[in-house]
């Protein structure tokens, strides 16, 4: 087939491109806050910047990390088999 495009199927893309698409809008949205963190510790030169930030700022911070960890925290996971040697 001249021309066929993989990734997409009958027009639409093809599964494997679309589970591809969202591992990479996961990526993303994981990794945001932790660019914004770092680029605010580069821009200002301290480690502890973050938390020197004023109230309003500090306490949205904290709210976003609180609400990542509890909406992502847990996904389920199987049987953990524990062995004692």
């Amino acid at each position: 087939m001249l021309g066929a495009t993989p990734w997409l199927v009958d027009g639409r893309p093809a599964p494997a491109a679309q589970q591809a698409v969202n591992m990479l809008a996961a990526l993303i949205v994981l990794c945001l806050p932790l660019w914004l963190v770092q680029g605010l510790q580069v821009r200002t030169g301290r480690l502890d910047a973050p938390m020197e930030l004023s109230l309003v700022p500090r306490a949205a911070l904290l709210a976003v990390m609180i609400l990542m960890f509890l909406a992502l925290g847990h996904t389920g996971g199987g049987a953990f088999i524990y062995f004692q040697f």
